[in-house]
């Protein structure tokens, strides 16, 4: 089958040239309304022949289109040779207009083309030609209905696969898509008797239409598969998801002391007005994944930036560095091309202004699943920080900068540079290290310390963990005792909420055992304020028989450079190194399956 451009141009010249020729051999068609020369809405001999030479150019190249040559289906091969027959119709028309001009000259004049034809041709001549015209027309109506039926189908065909790729990935392409589809089918691809040049030229400008947008959209799907890759969102579904209730403050202010009002109120007002870099710093567990996750799903974040973007459209995208995973999770490829994959899903028509070479080859499949370098990701963001062809806005979050596997100054620089534009902004975190302290701690609007910022919610979390456990319910006769446990678990734990997850669990353990209010705080007391001390105490705490085991598991998870399955790690307890070699080659079954990973779940 041709492509739609192809075919459609081949029945727009066909129904064109109909249309033309038809017009020329009525007695309206005037050539002079006087002896004195033509008026602005009379065809003077000339014109006509310029017209319909032109008419007749459109027409050989319909030919060529539709050529043996060329794969066609056999009702566009009938509609080319319809366009065949124009042509040489066409150039009959041509030579005896011609032949007119040179033989008559400027100064015979007629009422209409009929009257000058019949000056050289005789009155049967004319009729047979008004006859092969009303043919022509005759099978073009019958051929144009097949094919435009067939190219309905196909781009329907092609949108029914786009539309559920945009699904698929949550492109906003997809209701417009639909929307076209609809369209698309409420044209009546039946055959009539006749088609107007009026209702095939609007036809065939909804089918090109159709086309173009079809042919954009599978070229922006291609960008956003070169873009995507295995791990992009693994590192953010893996972060913890807020505790009910906690990080409230950060859109409500609320009355607690410990969380300063001016910080409160900082970070929507910097969503919903300001500009730059919002820094959120905060000690190693003190929860900045879990905020940062919480602050992207957050309907007031939405309102928020809503209000920002102010009519324009605007688009979050998010990234969590991840030192302990692979190279995307933790380099400067790894965060550009993340960010520019989730604007171009949201905003899809910036990929042909974003990344105009990807966008001029993109029927090219051995560049479009080339990869991505550094020098391309950061020109296309460069160039996405500076279009003007569209009013969008985005916001960025970026989680644990310091975990970037790299000179941190350059990421430091690389943000400076985004945020130079006033459609860009971004909210990161941090720990507070010296090179974030000095591009961001200045700006205190713009920044808080998490640890500062969370001891009720420490409070309140303990207090909920606690008390979903029987037996404390039956220790908290003794109000006083369990609240001044709680507050000095929320004291000790100097804003990390890490620390305050593995304490609580131990108390927790210790509730089972049957541990009173006393033991409990003796349990407190024994635990180091200081998360790496409270992991060392931790593994002390393993069993020498254990500590062999527990060492060669970490090794493993440090060598890997994917995170390792469960199931991998059960086969570590093997006494023989080779077992595998003499192992019998065959599936495991279910049952096998559990119990290895169970059992390595329960060590």
């Amino acid at each position: 089958m041709l492509d739609s451009f192809s075919a459609l141009s081949v029945a727009s010249n066909v129904v064109q040239f109909v249309s033309f020729s038809t017009k020329l051999l009525s007695k309206s068609c005037e050539l002079y309304s006087s002896t004195t020369g033509s008026t602005a809405k009379h065809t003077k001999l000339e014109t006509l022949y310029q017209d319909l030479r032109q008419l007749s150019q459109k027409l050989s190249s319909s030919s060529q289109s539709t050529s043996e040559e060329i794969e066609c289906s056999p009702e566009e091969h009938a509609l080319g040779r319809v366009a065949d027959s124009c042509k040489e119709t066409a150039d009959e028309l041509l030579s005896t207009i011609h032949g007119l001009k040179v033989t008559t000259g400027s100064r015979r004049k007629w009422r209409s083309f009929r009257q000058a034809l019949k000056s050289v041709w005789k009155q049967q001549k004319i009729e047979a030609l008004q006859k092969r015209l009303d043919a022509i027309s005759g099978q073009f109506n019958l051929h144009f209905a097949a094919v435009l039926r067939d190219q309905q189908l196909a781009l329907l065909r092609q949108l029914q696969y786009l539309t559920q790729e945009s699904r698929r990935v949550d492109s906003d392409r997809k209701d417009q898509l639909e929307h076209l589809a609809e369209d698309l089918r409420s044209i009546e691809p039946k055959r009539r008797s006749t088609f107007s040049e009026d209702e095939v030229n609007s036809i065939v400008t909804a089918l090109a239409e159709a086309t173009v947008t079809i042919s954009d959209v599978a070229k922006e799907h291609k960008i956003l598969d070169s873009l995507w890759f295995q791990t992009l969102k693994a590192r953010q579904r893996k972060v913890t998801t807020a505790y009910d209730k906690t990080f409230d403050w950060i859109f409500t202010p609320t009355s607690q002391t410990s969380v300063p009002k001016c910080s409160t109120i900082a970070f929507p007002v910097w969503l919903e007005s300001g500009t730059g870099i919002f820094w959120i710093a905060g000690k190693a567990g003190s929860g900045k994944s879990t905020l940062m996750k919480y602050l992207i799903s957050h309907q007031a974040t939405e309102s928020n930036l809503l209000a920002w973007a102010n009519g324009a459209k605007f688009a979050t995208a998010s990234f969590f560095f991840w030192n302990a995973g692979n190279h995307m999770q933790k380099s400067q490829e790894g965060l550009l091309q993340s960010l520019l994959y989730e604007v171009l899903r949201k905003c899809p028509e910036l990929a042909k202004v974003v990344c105009p070479n990807r966008w001029d080859w993109a029927d090219r499949d051995f560049v479009m699943n080339g990869t991505w370098d550094l020098v391309e990701l950061s020109e296309t963001m460069n160039r996405l920080a500076h279009q003007k062809s569209m009013s969008a806005k985005f916001c960025f979050f970026i989680d644990g900068l310091d975990e970037y596997d790299g000179f941190h100054a350059d990421i430091v620089n690389i943000l400076g540079i985004l945020t130079q534009s006033a459609n860009i902004k971004v909210c990161l975190s941090s720990r507070p290290w010296n090179i974030f302290e000095d591009a961001y701690g200045r700006h205190t609007e713009r920044r808080f310390y998490l640890q500062d910022m969370t001891r009720g919610d420490i409070e309140y979390y303990t207090t909920r963990s606690l008390e979903s456990h029987m037996t404390f319910m039956f220790l908290s006769s003794d109000k006083v005792q369990c609240r001044e446990l709680i507050q000095e678990i929320a004291k000790k734990s100097q804003g990390v909420f890490l620390w305050v997850f593995l304490v609580v669990r131990s108390l927790c353990e210790g509730l089972t055992d049957g541990d009173s209010i006393l033991t409990l705080r003796a349990r407190l007391d024994l635990v180091p304020s200081d998360l790496e001390e409270f992991f060392r105490h931790i593994l002390e705490s393993v069993d020498g028989i254990h500590r062999k085991s527990m060492a060669r598991t970490f090794q493993e998870a440090l060598r890997a450079k994917e995170a390792p399955q469960l199931l991998g790690f059960s086969f570590l307890d093997e006494p023989d190194p080779d077992f595998a070699l003499s192992l019998e080659v065959r599936e495991m079954d279910q049952i096998e399956y559990r119990h290895a990973v169970q059992a390595c779940a329960d060590e």
